[in-house]
């Protein structure tokens, strides 16, 4: 997202709490052909707001990161932490979130592809049932993200969209 938004913006802050992906991150833009001297790049946690200014942002984005939240609540600390980033009329984006309504049927089209024709259905739901028992990353119903504008009240509006692709994956399944 860096290298398609940043160009265009006065200032571009980037955070993770991987040292080894932002110094990743470093050395491409080293290796560039363009300045990018906009481009803050910090090392911390997403819910760490430490020395950003209130109401500064137009645009705060949280992408294929929030799968690995270790649960709503901590979600919903970085969101209300994000809001007060925001400047009036700010937007966030929230991308790659898995549907928790779509587990069982992502779960149980993986198993299918792996099944043998001597699978029985009982072992193929049990395959699936222990996916799901198993499953680590944050899943969430879209109807959390419809609930902000009461949790959150700076929040005014929600607009959920599925995720397009090419490939077929965990998030265009």
């Amino acid at each position: 997202l860096l290298f398609n938004i940043a160009p265009s913006c006065s200032e571009y802050c980037a955070t993770d709490f991987s040292k080894d992906a932002l110094d990743q991150l470093k050395r491409t833009i080293e290796g560039l052909d363009i300045e990018l001297p906009q481009v803050k790049l910090l090392e911390r946690r997403a819910d760490d707001l430490a020395g950003l200014s209130e109401g500064s942002y137009d645009t705060i984005i949280l992408n294929s990161v929030v799968q690995y939240f270790p649960d709503q609540e901590y979600l919903l600390k970085v969101l209300r932490g994000a809001l007060k980033l925001l400047k009036p009329g700010g937007n966030i984006y929230i991308g790659d979130v898995r549907s928790l309504q779509l587990l069982d049927e992502f779960h149980t089209s993986v198993e299918l592809r792996r099944a043998s024709e001597s699978d029985s259905c009982s072992v193929l739901m049990e395959r699936v049932e222990e996916r799901i028992d198993r499953e680590k990353e944050l899943v969430i119903a879209p109807e959390f993200f419809e609930s902000l504008r009461e949790t959150l009240n700076h929040i005014t509006g929600v607009e959920i969209t599925l995720k397009k692709g090419r490939h077929f994956n965990e998030l265009t399944k």
